[in-house]
This record gives C-alpha cells, structure tokens and sequence, in this order.
C-alpha cells in the first residue's frame, strides 16, 4: 500500500508541479478538514452502537444551503453557522 500511496504521490508530482509544494499540502489538509470532523462524529454514532446514515445527506443539504445563502450576499459566519 506504502509503494502505491508513493507512486501516485510521485505520478501526481510529475503532472502537477504544485501538488507537494507548501500552498498544496496546505490545501489538501483544508479539504480534509470537513471530512474527518464528521468521521469523528459517525465514529462516536458506531462505537455507542447506533445506526445513522444521514451524515452523508446531512452534510451535502448543509452544504448547499451554505452555498445559496453565500450566493444571496449573506454572511459567511450565519452560513458556517
């Protein structure tokens, strides 16, 4: 898994010479971010054994409301919120 993960680090690297510079690296932990927040949040749903499988729904209608409400002028910290 370890020389896979490298090779396409490297094939990516090749194609785009900014994926592995700081601005990048940088970008890529921001967009993961969202990601491992609501992880965390369905780890704790399957360790206290419950089902929940509206993270996924819950996430993208949020989402999209942010959007529209920042497309409308709104303020970004009521669409965080």
């Amino acid at each position: 898994v370890i020389a896979v993960l490298v090779v396409m680090l490297g094939a990516t690297q090749l194609s785009n010479s900014e994926f592995l510079s700081q601005q990048g690296i940088r970008d890529l932990m921001l967009n993961a971010t969202i990601l491992v927040l609501v992880a965390i949040g369905q780890a704790m749903v399957v360790i206290t054994r419950n089902v929940d499988l509206s993270v996924g729904s819950v996430l993208g209608v949020s989402a999209f409301a942010a959007g529209l409400y920042l497309k409308d002028g709104g303020h970004p910290l009521v669409a965080v919120l």
